[in-house]
């Protein structure tokens, strides 16, 4: 801590604090000599007086020199810095104001959001500024934003943004908000300070981000008590494409954050459904609610979990979506091959698989992708419309041809097929049987309990020689462990099981149409939109246009049906719609001609959702940083606390006092014989 003065010219003032001593010494009554016989009498008599009066003189001289000095020191108007490195009087403030604007800051504080505690924190520290002072206001955001381009004099209309301001369901770039302040500030003459104003959540601000150039930093907490909070975390889907009739598992799981274990009631809503379970949760754990759910009717479905309200209710719900269909569609190569009919009579056996030859792979970028795309004899010549198909999720299932260079499947853009290389070379002939390497895999579930048979008592006559590779998974082997079916994550299968009608063969083998029907449930493409939970408010959404006509006709609408605008963009090899930044979670949807043609599903940030906060906020290693307890605070710590009114009350209370010690001293004082002064 330091003292100054305001009016600091003055200050040669004080050295008038030596008057009242010296008029006191100067001024001090003598005893008066006489010629008198009896002069001892007298001596006694003043000696004994002078004992008595002089520490009483000297009360009333230190009351009247305190009285003066304090006097010269209410001109002067000492002021008090808590912090002598902070103090900033006469100078020019160059002020950026950092205030928190992510999801944790909705948090009811008392009878106000943190958020709001916040701006009326900011606003104070603006009203205490000078009209020469220059100050703006960055918002920390998932793109941190300045509410002017430059700092600016005009503090009134910043304190009226603080008013109209409301925080956002966005999670926040701490790190890159205060970069913006520290830009802002730079070049500028004379004191240069950033306040950042937040509740310090963990997740954000630990460690406190580091902040380049000198400015001195401020941190004012708003948060004043510990929040405990349920969120929503994650709501899966299994399948996220589903048919008209097949039953569809819902996963919610739930977060606590509070020290108290908890229930809760957990809802879905699917379609025309809804179901309700109640779920205990650990203190700051998770649990998981199981619902099960089939659809009735085909189109994309948007599901959504919630949980009860509590004091911040952003996390309560989250979404996803379910794309259904009448049936699902199988693009089959145009090759006249035994075990390309095998396929085809297959499919048009199970009744909810729609057969298409591979001339659809041409209109794959007008509609939603196949399913899957199985080839019998690919040599690796292009496809028009495959790699198109494999990029938005189609699977590939591929026995290949003795011209095959397996190096050529790389270029499909598949994962797991870096390392294939070398030529298929086919060996017909001979009675090849099958046995599977892995009984739990989810492929052979159906197949456990053996009432649907056994898909490895087939016989193949005829098989392809191909080693096995890292990446390849193998799901069925020959005996002597050359792979017959073999996959590449969940969107490659390598077939080499040669199909034909001879007796023995898979094909007239009923297991062969449910291995095929599960093969291809487990293949399918994930649903548009349905694997979207990473895009949180404060991302855009971003929309490839088919043709030129689709920018005039497109649309995008947010959850509460307002028009979410959007700019077109060249892309790669095509032009692409990007909206601007979302700001509040749900299912956001692209509409052609008011028709459906896309969706999005925004969520809550889960990082905002753990409410806890930096008990301490660290220092910053080079001292800059200063922690107040409200933006009044910080006009104390830059302009010091006035002392000026405590100058004044001490004043009044000498000059009370002095009529008292005036009286004390010439108050008479008997005189007792017999007592010589030694």
């Amino acid at each position: 801590m330091s003292f100054g003065f305001a009016n600091a010219a003055l200050a040669g003032l004080l050295a008038l604090g030596i008057i009242p001593p010296l008029i006191h010494l100067v001024a001090r009554q003598r005893p008066s000599v006489y010629a008198f016989p009896p002069v001892a009498f007298l001596r006694r008599i003043i000696r004994h007086s002078m004992r008595v009066r002089r520490p009483r003189e000297w009360l009333l001289l230190a009351l009247r020199t305190l009285l003066f000095l304090t006097l010269i020191l209410l001109i002067l108007k000492p002021v008090y810095f808590p912090q002598p490195g902070e103090a900033a009087p006469g100078r020019q403030r160059n002020v950026v104001v950092v205030v928190d604007a992510t999801a944790s800051m909705a948090w009811n504080e008392g009878a106000q959001t943190r958020f709001a505690a916040a701006c009326a924190e900011a606003s104070q520290i603006l009203s205490d500024l000078g009209a020469g002072d220059l100050a703006n206001v960055v918002w920390v955001r998932a793109e941190p934003e300045a509410a002017f381009p430059e700092l600016s004099p005009n503090h009134g209309q910043l304190r009226d943004l603080l008013r109209r301001a409301e925080v956002s369901s966005e999670p926040g770039d701490a790190a890159s908000a205060l970069r913006l302040a520290a830009r802002q500030l730079e070049g500028r003459e004379g004191a240069r300070e950033i306040c950042v104003i937040s509740d310090f959540q963990k997740t954000a601000w630990e460690p406190f981000p580091t902040v380049p150039g000198d400015a001195q930093i401020v941190r004012i907490p708003v948060a004043r008590a510990e929040a405990s909070n349920l969120a929503v975390l994650r709501v899966e889907c299994e399948p996220p494409r589903a048919l008209v009739g097949e039953q569809v598992r819902i996963l919610a799981e739930l977060a606590n954050y509070s020290p108290q274990a908890r229930k809760t009631l957990v809802s879905i809503e699917a379609g025309e459904t809804r179901q309700s379970r109640e779920v205990a949760l650990p203190a700051w754990g998770r649990a998981t609610a199981s619902f099960r759910w089939t659809p009735s009717r085909a189109g994309m479905t948007p599901v959504l979990a919630m949980t009860g309200e509590d004091g911040f209710g952003g996390d309560n719900r989250r979404w996803n979506l379910v794309e259904v269909e009448d049936r699902l569609r199988v693009v089959l190569d145009a090759a006249h091959t035994e075990t390309a009919e095998a396929w085809r009579r297959a499919f048009l056996a199970l009744g909810w698989v729609k057969v298409e030859s591979v001339a659809a792979l041409a209109s794959v970028e007008s509609g939603p992708p196949p399913a899957a795309v199985f080839l019998s004899a690919w040599d690796g010549e292009p496809i028009p419309g495959l790699e198109s198909a494999l990029r938005n999720g189609t699977a590939l299932v591929l026995r290949p041809s003795d011209k095959l260079d397996l190096a050529r499947l790389r270029n499909t853009g598949l994962p797991g097929l870096a390392e294939l290389a070398g030529t298929a070379r086919f060996e017909p002939g001979g009675n090849h049987r099958v046995q599977v390497t892995d009984p739990n895999h989810p492929l052979f579930r159906v197949f456990g309990q053996g009432e649907h048979g056994d898909p490895s008592r087939a016989v193949f006559r005829g098989r392809f020689a191909i080693p096995a590779f890292p990446t390849l998974k193998p799901l069925l082997t020959y005996r002597d462990q050359v792979p017959a079916l073999a996959a590449a994550g969940d969107r490659f299968v390598l077939w080499n099981l040669a199909l034909d009608d001879k007796p023995g063969g898979w094909t007239a083998q009923p297991e062969f149409v449910m291995f095929l029907g599960e093969l291809l449930l487990r293949l399918r493409a994930p649903a548009a939109g349905g694997t979207d939970s990473w895009l949180v408010p404060g991302m855009p959404l971003v929309r490839p246009l088919q043709n030129e006509v689709e920018q005039f006709d497109l649309k995008l609408a947010g959850p509460d049906g307002a028009a979410v605008p959007f700019a077109l963009r060249p892309g790669p090899g095509r032009t692409v719609a990007v909206s601007h930044p979302t700001r509040i979670p749900g299912i956001h949807t692209w509409t052609m001609r008011s028709e459906p043609v896309g969706h999005a599903a925004v969520q809550f940030p889960s990082v905002e959702s753990d409410l806890r906060t930096v008990t301490s906020p660290p220092e910053i290693a080079d001292g800059r940083s200063t922690a107040v307890a409200d933006g009044r605070s910080v006009s104390t710590l830059r302009n010091g606390l006035p002392l000026w009114p405590w100058m004044l009350a001490t004043a009044i209370a000498l000059v009370l006092l002095e009529p008292l010690a005036v009286a004390w001293v010439d108050r008479p004082v008997p005189w007792q014989p017999g007592k010589e002064s030694p």
